[in-house]
């Protein structure tokens, strides 16, 4: 039997999306697992918490937000299958030295109910590809050591190890990968 072609698609959020962003943010916090990227750490449990989280991307992708000691430009997608949520993305442009060392250009996260599926390893396909598109030559991706998908996603897609480095903010082991 042929394995289905996953067709997703990264789109930027917009005001018609609360309810599904509220939908996966409410599974991914139900499911007591990691939030990533760091959009999903927003509190949004209103339409005008919506509205500010939609005004923060806005201004990261302009270069303005308190995150400038890691990096200058940042870019959110939803990962979207026939308009199901099933991820986010973060893009981080331009980084520091310190962001290139420990947090790297790429953030993603599967909503819980979708893991284990394959599009963990598509994303991360597309998401390579948009980083290609935004003019960026070399892209860094890093992940804590006690991360065990992660090294095999990054591995399946290109990513060579580069080195482990100890976080000066966290003191946890962050392993580096670049495509």
């Amino acid at each position: 039997m042929k394995k289905k072609e996953r067709m997703l698609k990264l789109v930027t959020l917009k005001q018609e999306d609360y309810n599904n962003f509220i939908e996966m943010r409410k599974e991914w916090i139900e499911s007591n697992t990691y939030l990533c990227p760091d959009l999903l750490e927003e509190e949004v449990q209103n339409k005008e918490q919506y509205l500010s989280l939609l005004k923060k991307i806005e201004d990261k992708q302009n270069g303005h937000h308190e995150d400038l000691d890691w990096y200058q430009f940042g870019h959110y997608f939803i990962i979207q299958e026939n308009n199901e949520f099933i991820g986010a993305v973060a893009i981080r442009e331009n980084l520091t030295e310190l962001g290139d060392r420990i947090w790297g250009n790429i953030a993603l996260g599967i909503r819980p109910s979708k893991r284990y599926q394959g599009y963990a390893k598509k994303t991360l396909e597309l998401t390579i590809q948009k980083c290609k598109d935004l003019g960026m030559k070399r892209i860094t991706a890093c992940h804590y050591i006690e991360n065990e998908i992660s090294p095999k996603l990054i591995k399946s897609c290109g990513g060579i190890y580069e080195e482990t480095v100890v976080s000066e903010y966290s003191g946890k082991e962050i392993k580096r990968y670049h495509f």
